[in-house]
């Protein structure tokens, strides 16, 4: 029953999910200068992002190196050349000259500053990595950061998987400037493209080492069902990216857990929780901080429809549950669910 949940409810909710949405990109007529072209290049890594790899089509690595040589024949001492040749690295750590470059030419650029503290994560420099975490702190607002502390919350121990630098960052800065869930392990799945991060990682995990494009299941699997940390993966991770697991992961908050025979339980302290924190009376700004909070309608509506499953409609939670629907512009979808839920 709640393997069903998993994979049935999260498809009706389908592009919910925070990290790794597509955008589009337009095309323009002129030759671009090196500040159209460094634009186009984030524009086409955000748009050549899939939710089952992190890795690029051979035609779309063809694209992304094309702008790259481009900006390269401009000028090699550009601030955008420099920063998009290292970007074009995906993480490899052996280009960061160039990342260093980027920097000095524009330190106030929000681009290279998350790069620059990407870099000194990836090489574990923790006292830069503080540096530049008080620079990106104000990149996100203060009600990301009130979820990301509710992902934390009661983890000691334990391994959260998250998909990439948009569900990394905010985490990274509470643990580093708020003494915030400092004791878990927190492992972002494009990072693992770096040798350097993904040696860490297998060693604190315990999990044997390999390439990680090419081999993204097998290394998923390894990190859930390690020996030495229980492991979470957060529902910022693409629910295609979890779907070989689909019959053994069980939605048990803003995250999937192996086999959880607690499920309930969590599911219940979850939506105290949620209470506690006065979270249905946000008010949101942005359509980033949007698109993160619909990762709490999944878990509610699990909670809500196996109490009913147990006899008891819990009219309080359904009321909370649409409220923040409509705040999230989703109503209309999450109360044909409930319905669908109470008509059973």
């Amino acid at each position: 029953m709640k393997r069903f949940f998993f994979i049935a409810l999260l498809l009706s909710l389908n592009g919910f999910i925070y990290a790794q949405s597509k955008t589009t990109t337009e095309e323009t007529e002129s030759s671009p200068n090196s500040e159209e072209l460094k634009n186009e290049y984030i524009e086409k890594k955000s748009e050549f992002k899939h939710t089952s790899t992190k890795g690029y089509t051979d035609a779309e690595r063809k694209e992304l190196d094309g702008i790259s040589n481009e900006l390269e024949a401009q000028d090699v001492n550009s601030f955008e050349y420099n920063l998009v040749h290292y970007m074009n690295g995906n993480y490899d750590v052996n280009r960061a000259d160039f990342l260093f470059k980027a920097y000095s030419l524009r330190p106030d650029d929000a681009q290279v500053q998350k790069e620059m503290f990407g870099y000194y994560l990836l090489t574990g420099d923790r006292t830069n990595q503080i540096k530049f975490a008080k620079i990106i702190e104000p990149l996100y607002s203060s009600v990301e950061y009130k979820y990301f502390e509710h992902l934390l919350e009661n983890k000691e121990k334990v391994a959260v998987i998250v998909s990439g630098q948009d569900d990394s960052f905010p985490l990274y800065v509470l643990q580093l400037l708020k003494d915030k869930g400092e004791k878990v392990l927190v492992i972002n799945l494009d990072f693992m493209q770096s040798e350097k991060y993904r040696e860490t990682i297998c060693a604190a995990l315990q999990i044997e080492n390999m390439e990680f494009i090419g081999n993204e299941n097998k290394f998923l699997s390894n990190m859930v069902y390690n020996d030495a940390y229980p492991a979470y993966i957060s529902t910022t991770v693409h629910q295609n990216y979890c779907s070989h697991l689909a019959n053994e992961l069980y939605l048990s908050g803003l995250y999937y857990s192996a086999n959880d025979s607690e499920q309930m339980e969590n599911l219940k302290a979850f939506w105290i929780s949620f209470q506690e924190r006065g979270l249905e009376k946000i008010k949101f700004k942005t359509s980033a901080e949007k698109k993160l909070y619909r990762n709490y309608i999944p878990p509610l509506l699990t909670l809500y429809k196996l109490k009913k499953l147990e006899g008891n409609t819990d009219k309080v939670l359904r009321q909370v549950i649409i409220g923040m629907a409509g705040n999230l512009g989703i109503k209309d979808n999450v109360e044909t669910i409930l319905n669908g839920y109470d008509a059973e």
